[in-house]
């Protein structure tokens, strides 16, 4: 009995061994399958170090750091600030250094500072190291199965972050050659487009300067008004160029003032081109006063941009009005014409850089399709909307909303 005791004891013993083993196993193999798909989920390098840090130290239950070369900081589990992290003093920044330099471990258990209290393990890819992985051990190594899983998951987060930074450059290439694209066309545009209003430039003031005192009054204003009309539309096309390249780069900052409305209209109306004495232009004010908070002289060329178009493509004697109305927390702004309106196939695209359509511009001068870029990247710039629909029986109507500024009253 004694001898049947012990056996089935030993039996006992070694089917517990076994059962905490195999536990153990599937533990640490479902941190690893957990961590594979969680870094697939990722949406970023930190969170692709976060999603790391938090499953090694679920595998190993030891304090765990990234450095990340690309941003030249440290993560810990949560992505906290490390300022008052004490273990993190003593990681030895030449050691990080090192494992970057060689690509190679380093600290506790390898042959480089072997004495230090934290494994330092590298985070490369196929072509880059992109960090290092740095593990608190406190003179208690890892073992062999968990250490192959640790791998595995700093191979996971590696792979990862390897992918991230190849989509970001592959996306930064795609947009640096549609920048180059787009600078390609504006220069193609610019180099024919402008030639004939400094043609018309040129030719008028050589004319002037040569023959001025054989020239008659008449003939002499005509001249001085093409001059004129010529270089007030250069002026226009310039000052769209500059603006619509800072508002794509980001580089200019909204100077929100309250202003009202009408005053704003009629300030746009002073600065459009002499043709509109050919057309009828009717301002359908709101009956209160309504105040915008917006950039009013980025505004103000989003009312003449559109009022510029609708000159340009409608004979002369079209009628084109602009009426304000409100909703409960923006100003409704229509600017209308009753010319030969814009056809289906490019009311959609009429926003974007240098498209023109096959449209017909009445005075014969090509566009360089930037007007209406510009007035879309302003009014999305307010964070309000512009859109084109047909105005019955015949022409269009351009609509955008403007923030509305509430007046409060103190007694």
């Amino acid at each position: 009995m004694l001898i049947v005791s012990l056996i089935t004891g030993s039996i006992s013993n070694k089917m517990k061994s076994q059962v905490k083993k195999s536990t153990e196993t599937a533990y640490r193999t479902k941190i690893l399958f957990d961590a594979n798909q969680l870094i697939q989920n990722a949406k970023n390098d930190e969170e692709i170090i976060g999603v790391t840090i938090s499953q090694i130290k679920k595998l190993l239950d030891k304090e765990t750091f990234v450095y990340l070369s690309k941003n030249k900081k440290y993560y810990t589990k949560v992505l906290e600030s490390l300022e008052e992290i004490k273990d993190l003093e003593e990681v030895s920044n030449e050691t990080i250094q090192l494992v970057l330099n060689k690509n190679m471990k380093a600290g506790y258990g390898t042959e480089y500072y072997k004495n230090d209290k934290f494994a330092y393990i590298p985070l490369s890819g196929n072509k880059n190291i992109f960090g290092v992985v740095v593990i608190k051990l406190k003179q208690n190594p890892i073992e062999p199965f968990e250490n192959s899983i640790l791998l595995s998951i700093i191979g996971e987060c590696s792979l990862a972050i390897e992918n991230y930074y190849n989509l970001k450059e592959k996306e930064l290439n795609e947009i640096l050659a549609k920048n180059e694209q787009v600078r390609a066309n504006l220069l193609r545009a610019i180099s024919h487009d402008l030639r004939t209003p400094l043609t018309s430039i040129i030719g008028n003031s050589d004319n002037l300067l040569v023959n001025s005192k054989s020239l008659d009054e008449e003939l002499k204003m005509q001249m001085y008004s093409e001059i004129y009309e010529d270089s007030l539309w250069l002026l226009n096309l310039v000052e769209n160029i500059l603006s619509i390249t800072k508002l794509e780069d980001g580089k200019i900052k909204l100077n929100y003032t309250t202003e009202l409305i009408d005053d704003i209209i009629d300030e746009a109306l002073k600065h459009i081109n002499k043709n509109e004495i050919k057309h009828s232009i009717i301002v359908k004010r709101f009956k209160d006063l309504l105040l915008v908070n917006v950039d009013v002289r980025l505004v103000i060329q989003v009312f003449i941009n559109l009022i510029d178009n609708a000159i340009k493509y409608t004979p002369e004697g079209s009628t084109i009005i602009i009426s304000v109305t409100k909703n409960e927390s923006k100003v409704i702004i229509n600017v209308i014409d009753n010319g030969p309106g814009i056809k289906d196939m490019d009311k959609n695209r009429i926003f974007e850089m240098f498209y023109i359509g096959d449209n017909i511009i009445v005075d014969g001068r090509k566009s360089l399709g930037l007007g209406l870029s510009l007035c879309k990247s302003i009014i999305n710039a307010h964070g309000c909307e512009i859109k084109v629909s047909d105005n019955k029986p015949t022409g269009t109507i351009f609509t955008f909303d403007l923030p509305i500024k509430e007046v409060t009253i103190h007694e």
